[in-house]
Formats: structure tokens, C-alpha cells, sequence
């Protein structure tokens, strides 16, 4: 229900319209994965402190968070006007260029995903990967608010796209270990 609020509140603030359908699976999908991920987030060790607040908050090591970096994602595309086509055809014909810091820490950042995996099997502590995703998250919003990284409308546009698609496939992988749902729009 808190999530549902937050969601109406948003789609008034920014004049979207969402039909009844796509709301009521939103909320579904943010509210278990906020209660979810903040349950997996914890290092089973030290002390656990319960609030929706906390667990709904849009800032910081929060599903929300890592849901609305994910849409933010999505929305890049939208803005671009790439389809699913047009994605599979710039990643069977484009390569990767890095050419700014942020895109070169947000890069090594993904390549950490199998040690991570590993570190989880020996210590059996879940927490690492939600670490994980929040560390991307924040590379990933580092660059998307980057004012001298733009992404769309310029000569590195097609090895930005390339990145922010390997970037939200990595989400994808994560969430799904996780066992969250992703949403493409809130």
C-alpha cells in the first residue's frame, strides 16, 4: 500500500498516466522486493532494525533505489528511441569506447561480479551481493548525472547505449538472484 502511494504521488508530480493494471504490479513488485532486499541486505551477524520507512526510502542501499536506477536505465532507451532491435543490432555492430572516468569505474565495477559470486559461496554471506548492485547503482547514477558524460546526442552515444544495456543486463542477473522483479517505468 506504501508503495502504491509513493507511486500515484509520483505520477502526479511528473503528469504521468499509468493504467490501474501497471500500478497495482509496480507496487507489488517494489513493495516484496523493498521488504526482500532489505531482508537479503543485512549481514546476518549484526543487528536488524525493521521500518517501512527505512525500506521504502528512494535513497540509498534500498530496492527503490536499485529499482528507480533501473528505470532510469530504461529510460535512456525511451529517450533514444531504441527498441529491442535497434539494442541487438547496436551490440552485434558497435563497440566499446571508453572515454570517461565515469564509464571506466562504472565498467570495473561489473567486472567484479564473479569474484563477488565467489566470495558469497565461501562465506555465505547474501549481503555481498546486494553490496554489489548498490556499488553499480551508484557508478551507474555517478555517470548518468555526469554533466560532462552525456549519453545521448554525441559522437560516444551508440558506446554509452552499449554500456547502460551491459549495465541493466547485470541488474537484470541481479535481481533475479535476488529475487526481485524489475519495472521498466514508475
Amino acid at each position: 500500500e506504501n508503495a502504491k502511494i509513493e507511486i500515484l504521488k509520483r505520477q502526479e508530480e511528473h503528469k504521468t498516466e499509468f493504467d490501474e493494471e501497471y500500478i497495482e504490479k509496480a507496487a507489488k513488485n517494489i513493495g516484496y522486493g523493498a521488504v526482500k532486499y532489505y531482508d537479503l541486505r543485512q549481514n546476518r551477524i549484526s543487528q536488524y532494525k525493521f521500518g517501512f520507512k527505512l525500506i521504502l526510502d528512494n535513497k540509498g542501499n534500498t530496492a527503490v533505489y536499485l529499482l528507480y536506477s533501473y528505470v532510469n536505465m530504461c529510460s535512456i532507451f525511451n529517450k533514444a528511441k531504441m527498441s529491442k532491435d535497434d539494442i541487438s543490432k547496436l551490440i552485434q555492430n558497435e563497440k566499446f569506447k571508453i572515454t570517461n572516468k565515469k564509464e571506466r569505474e562504472l565498467l570495473l565495477c561489473l567486472f567484479k561480479l564473479n569474484d563477488v559470486l565467489d566470495e558469497i559461496l565461501v562465506d555465505l554471506n547474501l549481503n555481498r551481493l546486494t553490496d554489489y548492485v548498490y556499488a553499480i547503482a551508484v557508478k551507474f547514477n555517478e555517470l548518468y548525472t555526469d554533466n560532462s558524460c552525456h549519453i545521448i546526442g554525441n559522437e560516444h552515444t551508440n558506446s554509452r547505449l552499449l554500456l547502460i544495456e551491459l549495465t541493466k543486463k547485470f541488474f537484470e542477473l541481479s535481481f533475479q538472484l535476488l529475487g526481485l522483479e524489475p519495472i521498466e517505468k514508475i
